[in-house]
């Protein structure tokens, strides 16, 4: 993944913060072997009609079984949080002194599906060979066109103007007890784990580098 500090900072004083001071800003994503232990949802988070408690440790990394959430509810703020940083876009997590959020940023000048010519759409219907053939030949020329021009653009950081925050994630600071860090069995060069404790009583570690983990776990 590819995070954009500056980018990300300028974006959310821009669009979210308004008054309220940034008290850290860490890339976030979710746990490769994460597990959930959560009453009503099995271990990969889909619910199920009977619970079924695990007995594995929540720092069982090694063996794969480590907790990546533990709630009571699968409507808990840990669950929601944990869902939030699984998205597969580069998410970041934000702590406001008011507010705490997980955001992902948006580049709206990319398609998310390329454009296809209503002249493409009409041949690859016909019952002709050569027609569908023709079409198909439209068709891969007019994918080909919006793939050119998405190359061919700036980063997003040089055009601000097309990024937009989105919000997977968001709740009142005051929800959050604390932010700790947690036991690694194997510490990569870069990235560490952290996690967040609940008012609710649930908690979700989630996966960040070296510098999220230091402006995260600060005391407030």
């Amino acid at each position: 993944m590819q995070w954009n500090h500056n980018l990300a900072l300028a974006l959310l004083g821009r669009d979210w913060l308004g008054g309220e001071r940034l008290k850290a800003l860490a890339c976030a994503e979710a746990l490769p072997a994460g597990r959930f232990h959560v009453k009503g949802l099995d271990t990969h988070g889909i619910p199920v009609t009977r619970s079924t408690a695990a007995t594995w440790s929540d720092d069982d990394i090694a063996a794969g079984r480590g907790a990546a959430v533990h709630a009571r509810r699968p409507e808990s703020l840990g669950v929601r949080l944990y869902r939030a940083v699984q998205a597969p876009e580069a998410c970041w997590l934000a702590l406001g002194v008011a507010r705490i959020a997980v955001i992902r940023i948006r580049d709206t000048a990319v398609r998310a599906e390329p454009i296809v010519s209503p002249t493409a759409q009409r041949l690859v219907r016909q019952r002709s060979v050569g027609k569908v053939l023709r079409g198909v030949g439209r068709l891969m020329r007019d994918v080909a066109t919006g793939l050119q021009e998405d190359i061919g653009r700036p980063p997003l950081h040089e055009r601000p103007e097309d990024a937009v925050l989105e919000f997977e994630f968001e709740a009142p600071r005051a929800e959050l007890l604390r932010v700790e860090r947690c036991r690694q069995l194997a510490v990569g060069p870069a990235t560490r784990q952290v996690r967040l404790h609940f008012t609710d009583d649930s908690w979700a570690r989630i996966r960040t580098d070296v510098d999220g983990a230091e402006a995260l776990t600060l005391p407030y």
